[in-house]
């Protein structure tokens, strides 16, 4: 059987940090898990564990310093460069509208797959911290079944507070506001770069492309509207935008200042709060979709309060994945 072998030193002088989280995917006992099954609730629906590489360990040396990972070889290619190749063979085989209904077709198969990756995850008290197309693998050339993959920048719960001087954490594509915006966060970041994943695979192209944190809360700014000042007006990146911030309603659309009167936020343009309703109508209008089951679920994923996004298990409720059996 093949395998792939991917050595770690741990280096006690620094801590060793990004390699003591892979070392403690393959050698906790509470994540063993990983290369075993596990079952999931519903008909036909696929193991988390399934969607997640099995591996082993080997340590050595007097200190233990050594880590040998030895994994299950992935052949297939990143989501990244399969996804649209398989998406321009679709539209090229089918008329559009054909196309179109087997192209959602193929993200809910596979955003179902990250999200029961995810809530396994969770359940372990992991964050990923860098879901990305690039960091889902095909298992082969032929179907659609994918396998999270790289947890360099995994973290734990209890090991959050770590990234509060620096957030140095997520690709800043995939980077959930709360991180942008240097605030506390917990596991639904990853729920938010899940969100910009389903978008970026209808899109054919990121939802998000900027490299720095105040390019990213800008284009946040034109697609979700104003942040809510009582989560973010702590900090002082906040105010930087705010005073930046054009205010400028989303063409066919009109934002209604909250109580009908500005309330003293930091920019009087940025009182301007986008309902729901809008946000989500501003969300089908940017990305060119008609289905309203991927439009609510992804507006629900990018919602800028953490504590309002789903997590992975109640995602997988939604009715986008309605009547889906895994594949």
């Amino acid at each position: 059987h093949l395998r792939s072998l991917r050595g770690l030193r741990i280096d006690r002088r620094d801590g060793g940090r990004q390699s003591r989280h892979e070392r403690q995917l393959a050698e906790r006992a509470q994540l063993r898990v990983f290369g075993a099954r596990t079952d999931d609730a519903g008909p036909g629906a696929l193991a988390g564990s399934d969607l997640l590489p099995s591996s082993a360990s080997i340590a050595s040396g007097a200190d233990d310093s050594r880590v040998c990972l030895v994994m299950e070889p992935l052949l297939g290619k990143t989501l990244h460069d399969a996804f649209p190749q398989r998406i321009s063979a679709l539209y090229g085989a089918h008329d559009e509208v054909v196309a179109k209904k087997m192209h959602m077709d193929m993200i809910r198969t596979v955003v179902r797959q990250l999200l029961v990756a995810l809530a396994h995850m969770h359940s372990n008290t992991l964050i990923h911290a860098d879901i990305k197309t690039t960091n889902v693998i095909c298992v082969n050339d032929v179907d659609l079944r994918v396998k999270l993959v790289d947890f360099g920048n995994a973290v734990s719960d209890s090991d959050v507070s770590e990234y509060y001087s620096t957030f140095e954490i997520q690709t800043v594509w995939f980077r959930a506001p709360e991180v942008a915006y240097q605030r506390p966060f917990g596991r639904a970041i990853d729920l938010w770069s899940i969100g910009c994943v389903m978008c970026e695979l209808w899109l054919g192209r990121p939802l998000f492309t900027d490299m720095e944190n105040r390019s990213l809360i800008r284009s946040i700014l034109k697609l979700r509207g104003p942040p809510p000042a009582q989560l973010y007006s702590a900090s002082s990146i906040y105010a930087e935008v705010a005073r930046s911030w054009s205010g400028r309603p989303a063409p066919g659309f009109a934002p209604v200042a909250v109580g009908g009167r500005h309330k003293g936020l930091l920019h009087p343009e940025l009182s301007m709060d986008w309902e729901p309703q809008l946000r989500m109508q501003w969300l089908k209008h940017s990305l060119h979709v008609q289905d309203d089951d991927f439009v609510a679920l992804a507006d629900s994923l990018l919602e800028y309060d953490p504590e309002e996004r789903p997590s992975a298990a109640e995602a997988l409720e939604h009715p986008f994945f309605q009547g889906m059996y895994a594949h």
